[in-house]
């Protein structure tokens, strides 16, 4: 037997170590390529810019300098030339004393503008044929833009001023949206020293500076590869690749945050773990069985000779036998809800009349029920018994989230309701029994989707307070409960008077098992209700158990 699952598990574990590898490099391949694309996206679109403003200044040494010097032409002027352009929103002219000649707007004639970066970078080094500065909101309009600027030359090459051109961010912004094709990735496009002038999805007017995707150093390639890096804007950790060029000085980093591509292989490894996990239920129960039999056989033998203690022998192993049955009740009911769930699914071929399918779909469902009362039972009886003991460890609180998240999803759709998800903890961390944890929050969530009707919301939100608790709330519009009943249905077995509402079967031990285990974790648990309007389940843990990093510590410490 122990041959057997260990080949079972070591197989599982290959094949799901080569999922992750699969799900890892295709994901590397994706952004390596769209990193490629949208490098030479950049390149094209400025090298157009470039060409735009000089042909601009080309344009203008045909012009009679009556034209220039009537506002009203030299817009219209400059406005066909921006026409021509659909990534320039203006272009502009700005003579030796820095200020504004004309625009294609009209609107800035006379403005002294040589402070800026890209007018003053043309004007301290006329040599320089091109240049591209970081974002910055124009005074007139207060459009974000993306500023670039060439050197206006008379015929003998002199300097006479500088052409200007402002590339809106949204204009990049728009082409990775439709390159991307919905797919979940972020795009960062900056200039070197990581200032970003476009970012996707991110609006870039909205940026702090920095660009919330990291990006990698790259080598002479001009490319990186693949690497794991963690943002300084949101904490999240990325695989990043990047590009950069010279000819304009700009770097494309495309990135997918790390916990959206694990999330993809470990579905996988669920199916995958349980699948195993039912084989191995069922090489137990035929090993069970086996000895049994054995047993069974050297028994009947035995009472063959001895008639006088058969009876007694058979009282025995009765009672031997039920007892054994009641104390491994769990390891046949995961049997029964893993087969059935794979008859349901036909994961080994169809079945054909579809009644046997949803046969097996209530067997599984009736026997996940009876599971979930058998472990509630044994739950509060090891916490009436003072047994529990919780297994403490420092876990962030976005893991119970997503794992609620999961869990409650298919539920809250089966029942029309939408389960909206708050975590405004950010990356804070608690110290505690993280599977209690999810258990308590689990159990609150399923108590409010069976208790909300049709088309209901339910929100879990987790946030700090001010006083450094952390809040956990479970938010429904659904039937409420009237205030009298509150302490009821805190007790173990109790159910308010709206139970008969309910679309699930329900023990009534959620709520107290919730409250018990908030408890031991020195954590408080409040409801607030009001019949026909909602509930909200309040679950706090005091700021002892509370862990957040440094910089953010820092960072509240500031503010």
């Amino acid at each position: 037997m122990a041959a057997a699952l260990a080949v079972v598990w070591t197989t599982a574990g290959f094949f799901i170590a080569e999922r992750r590898a699969d799900v890892i490099d295709g994901s590397a391949l994706i952004l390596t390529s769209a990193t490629t694309t949208f490098r030479q996206h950049a390149v094209q679109t400025f090298d157009a810019a470039e060409l735009a403003l000089k042909h601009t200044g080309e344009t203008l040494e045909y012009i009679a300098p009556d034209e220039l010097s009537e506002p009203a032409r030299l817009t219209r002027l400059l406005a066909r030339l921006q026409g021509a352009s659909p990534f320039l929103k203006v272009i502009g002219l700005v003579g030796l004393d820095g200020r504004i000649i004309g625009d294609s707007r009209g609107t800035a004639a006379g403005r002294k503008v040589s402070d800026r970066p890209h007018v003053k970078a043309i004007l301290d080094d006329p040599k320089r044929s091109f240049y591209l500065g970081r974002v910055f909101r124009t005074r007139v309009s207060g459009m974000v833009s993306i500023p670039i600027s060439a050197p206006w030359r008379g015929p003998d090459g002199g300097l006479k001023g500088v052409i200007t051109g402002l590339v809106e961010p949204d204009y990049f912004s728009g082409f990775y949206a439709r390159a991307l094709f919905g797919r979940h990735l972020s795009v960062a496009l900056a200039i070197p020293g990581g200032a970003p002038i476009a970012e996707f999805p991110d609006n870039v007017a909205k940026a702090s500076g920095r660009p919330r995707l990291p990006i990698p150093a790259v080598d002479t390639s001009g490319i990186s590869r693949a690497s794991r890096m963690r943002s300084a804007v949101d904490g999240q950790q990325y695989l990043v690749t990047a590009a950069t060029d010279n000819e304009p000085p700009i770097v494309v980093a495309v990135g997918e945050p790390v916990a959206q591509i694990d999330a993809r292989w470990k579905r996988t490894a669920w199916v995958v773990t349980g699948f195993a996990t039912a084989l191995s239920v069922l090489i137990v129960i035929a090993a069970v069985l086996f000895r049994r039999k054995m047993r069974l056989r050297e028994w009947l033998n035995t009472t063959l000779r001895q008639a006088a203690d058969e009876q007694v022998r058979l009282a025995d192993s009765k009672f031997h036998f039920l007892a054994q049955v009641s104390h491994e009740l769990r390891t046949p009911l995961n049997a029964v809800i893993g087969f059935s769930s794979m008859i349901g699914g036909e994961q080994l071929g169809p079945i054909g009349n579809p009644r046997y399918r949803e046969y097996a779909r209530d067997i599984e469902q009736s026997g996940r029920y009876l599971l979930g009362v058998i472990s509630d039972l044994l739950d509060f009886a090891k916490l009436d018994a003072g047994k529990f003991v919780l297994r403490e460890d420092e876990f962030a609180i976005a893991d119970a989230v997503e794992t609620v998240r999961v869990l409650m999803t298919p539920l809250a759709r089966k029942g029309s309701i939408a389960l909206r998800i708050e975590d405004r903890a950010f990356n804070v961390r608690l110290l505690g029994d993280l599977q209690i944890v999810k258990q308590m929050l689990v159990n609150v969530v399923a108590n409010a989707i069976k208790f909300t009707p049709e088309h209901g919301d339910v929100t879990l939100s987790a946030c700090r307070e001010a006083n450094g608790a952390l809040v956990f709330r479970i938010r429904d519009n659904g039937v409420g409960i009237a205030k009298e009943d509150i302490p009821r249905v805190l007790m173990p077995y109790e159910q308010s008077d709206a139970a008969g509402t309910r679309r699930e079967r329900d023990t009534g031990l959620g709520l107290a098992l919730t409250k018990k285990f908030a408890e031991l974790h020195g954590a408080r648990l409040d409801i607030d209700s009001a019949v026909g309007v909602g509930t909200a389940v309040t679950i706090t843990f005091p700021k002892e158990r509370v862990r957040v990093p440094e910089a953010q510590r820092a960072k509240g410490a500031a503010a």
